[in-house]
């Protein structure tokens, strides 16, 4: 009997293997996806950076600083993400002798989309 239950829970640590290699897949993606986004929107502002600061009004200059910085923090959001994702590919995934048992989950039904 011990033998069975031990396959058992080799085969489970398998399973939440695989799944959470799926998930760091998943994961990844989506961080590569944001950090494109987040790029895309630091270009924006470092544009509409320059054109305010080409067009320099008097009464300007809070909204240019309100734009450095938001252009600054954007720019801190996409080095973590970028560090993040370089974590996440390095650090090899984890043996089932390494993992503690997880029950299995229920299968989760994705949320209807409204269809236009």
């Amino acid at each position: 009997m011990k033998k069975r239950e031990q396959i058992n829970i080799n085969n489970l640590y398998l399973k939440n293997n695989i799944a959470l290699q799926a998930k760091i897949t998943e994961l990844l993606i989506s961080m590569n996806s944001l950090t494109e986004k987040l790029n895309r929107i630091a270009n924006v502002f470092e544009e509409t950076e320059k054109d305010l600061k080409r067009k320099a009004q008097p009464g300007l200059e809070p909204l240019i600083k309100k734009v450095n910085d938001l252009d600054q923090q954007n720019k801190a959001i996409a080095d973590t993400l970028l560090s993040l994702e370089k974590y996440f590919e390095k650090e090899p995934p984890m043996r089932p002798s390494q993992m503690r048992p997880m029950p299995p989950m229920p299968p989760r039904q994705l949320p209807k989309r409204p269809q236009f």
